[in-house]
């Protein structure tokens, strides 16, 4: 704790970061109590670095999601999660109620403060029947609904668009209000892991590609094979 607070003194780091790094170093010994996520995230597999984005999250002003292979997280209904954690290997109906239980408050922390959302999902995500017909048209009537909500947008990458520069796996681009002093933060996830970045380099590799995933993607409501899929 010493260390910490000397060393956010001597680099002059602002109050509100010096509390947070002295934080990090009291739950890093024991002190505190876990946050809200730990005693979900606990042995149910996920990817490091996704506890550091589940703490990110709540304090965004935009996040904004690509997504080419599921519908994203942060937008899926239980149904289709439970569907997802069927197929995983060796986990448990007690661990997915309980990663069912954790994104639901992960969604619900995100929409209770009004935090504006850019999803982009490909076609072929879309058109993946998770779970069945029937969940797979309740999750996309959702993604309709929630697309005509105040602060959340809904795109898609149509399979006529051809190659994206999204990579293999989920991407999440967060930014920030001025007053949380936190800089740009980038969350890709692969097969094996996921890369937490906040490097300024790394963040403009990924601000261009977004920027090339969105100008190519249309809203979802006008994408014309939506109504035949959600019918």
């Amino acid at each position: 704790m010493a260390t910490v607070e000397w060393v956010c003194k001597r680099l002059g780091a602002p109050s509100d970061l010096s509390e947070r790094m002295s934080e990090l170093a009291e739950r890093a010994n024991g002190r505190v109590n876990p946050s809200w996520y730990e005693k979900y995230i606990r042995k149910l597999g996920y990817t490091r670095g996704f506890d550091t984005l589940l703490e990110l999250e709540p304090i965004a002003e935009t996040i904004r999601v690509f997504s080419p292979i599921f519908i994203p997280g942060i937008l899926q209904i239980p149904e289709y999660q439970l569907a997802l954690f069927d197929v995983a290997p060796g986990l448990t109906k007690s661990n997915a109620d309980k990663q069912v239980a954790l994104q639901a408050k992960r969604q619900n922390g995100i929409v209770d403060r009004g935090i504006r959302i850019v999803v982009v999902i490909t076609e072929g995500a879309l058109r993946l029947q998770v779970g069945g017909p029937e969940v797979h048209r309740e999750q996309l009537s959702q993604l309709v609904a929630l697309h005509t909500a105040d602060l959340v947008e809904i795109r898609v990458w149509s399979s006529t668009a051809g190659a994206h520069p999204g990579g293999r796996g989920e991407i999440e681009l967060l930014t920030f209000p001025k007053e949380e002093g936190e800089p740009p933060f980038a969350y890709s996830e692969g097969y094996q892991g996921a890369e937490c970045t906040e490097e300024s380099d790394a963040i403009a590799d990924h601000e261009e590609r977004w920027s090339i995933i969105r100008d190519k993607s249309v809203p979802i409501n006008k994408f014309a094979p939506i109504k035949e899929l959600a019918a």
